[in-house]
């Protein structure tokens, strides 16, 4: 079985250009990752890093980020 799952921040469907970008990804456990499709909440780090990518969506900076960038997201909590 799969112990790990790739979960992408942006979700593939309404984001397909940013579904290969590395900041846009984490591996995660397949507990975990069941857990941020069924409530987010539930997972703090997952919903705080959304909200980051969102709001830089929102202010058209997501082509800012460089591949390292989800690092520094995660190391920041």
């Amino acid at each position: 079985p799969c112990l790990q799952n790739f979960h992408h921040i942006l979700e593939k469907k309404p984001y397909p250009q940013y579904r290969h970008k590395s900041w846009n990804i984490v591996l995660v456990s397949w507990q975990t990752h069941d857990r941020i499709h069924k409530n987010i909440d539930n997972t703090p780090l997952v919903k705080q890093i959304t909200k980051e990518l969102m709001d830089l969506k929102d202010k058209e900076l997501l082509e800012t980020l460089d591949d390292s960038d989800i690092f520094k997201r995660i190391h920041k909590y």
